[in-house]
């Protein structure tokens, strides 16, 4: 009877012990998330300061703005992983400009948002800069599943090497758990639902790339309220020329990969393949 009390007693406490490491990493892990998109945000600001958009310090170019307004490009300073929008108003008169990237509520994970002062001048009176306009700016760095392939696709591009994520169970796929349309419309990389005609959310985005048909349906697990999916999303560089290279012969030949300093990249095949 002591032997079962004594055995009962520490499942006790190594349960309780597991739950919280678990607590304390997860705990870790947003803190530490905390932490980079705070740091993030804060070289986005310094490299707008930095950026021909301003004449003095912080004050702005009243023409420059007027270029950009209303513009879906992240001009001057860009995060790979995050999108950013930028928001400068003339506090004197309430006019507003406004650029970058805005993501669609259905793919938006997370968002960080920094006020910073500003000010705005017209080109023709910069000498002066004590008559600026006050102004204030309001920066909103996005993390999106757009984001995030836009994200893997560039680092494969840029870096030469293959890369791996989870495959994200965005939408309902046409006969199982989920589907996904990774699309080039333009100069923009789109998300599409397989069963929608329109695109869920766009980001400004030159990279070629090449999407896996098999992205339209796909299996998951349900794990509590959540639907991760079973498939790993990697992308390859390609080697130019490479482009109809399918992902069943890159899982036994990287020939046409571009993993080599020397090699000229093509563009960027996304595949799925089981975890």
């Amino acid at each position: 009877m002591n032997e079962l009390f004594t055995l009962v007693l520490r499942l006790a406490i190594f349960t309780v012990v597991i739950i919280f490491l678990v607590a304390l990493f997860i705990s870790f892990r947003s803190t530490t998330h905390g932490r980079f998109a705070d740091r993030d945000i804060v070289q986005y600001s310094e490299n707008l300061y930095l950026s021909d958009l301003v004449s003095h310090r912080t004050i702005f170019k009243k023409d420059a703005l007027d270029t950009v307004k209303n513009s879906k490009i992240e001009y001057f300073a860009k995060t790979c992983d995050k999108g950013s929008l930028v928001k400068i108003t003339d506090l004197s008169n309430g006019n507003a400009w406004e650029f970058g990237y805005k993501p669609n509520k259905k793919v938006r994970l997370s968002e960080t948002t920094m006020n910073a002062i500003a000010g705005i001048m017209d080109e023709k009176k910069l000498e002066n800069y004590e008559s600026a306009d006050e102004a204030s700016m309001l920066i909103t760095l996005y993390d999106s599943y757009t984001t995030r392939i836009t994200c893997e696709i560039e680092k494969a591009f840029l870096s030469k090497e293959i890369q791996t994520s989870r495959a994200p169970c965005l939408f309902d796929g046409l006969t199982k758990d989920c589907g996904l349309e990774i699309s080039q419309i333009g100069d923009e990389l789109c998300l599409k639902n397989p069963s929608s005609s329109g695109p869920a959310d766009c980001r400004s985005f030159k990279i070629p790339f090449i999407m896996d048909d098999k992205f339209r349906d796909y299996d998951a697990v349900n794990i509590g309220d959540e639907k991760l999916s079973k498939f790993k999303m990697k992308a390859y560089p390609l080697k130019v020329g490479a482009a109809g290279t399918d992902c069943d012969a890159l899982k036994t030949d990287l020939s046409n990969v571009a993993l080599e300093k020397d090699d000229e990249m093509g563009s960027v095949r996304l595949c799925l393949e089981e975890i």
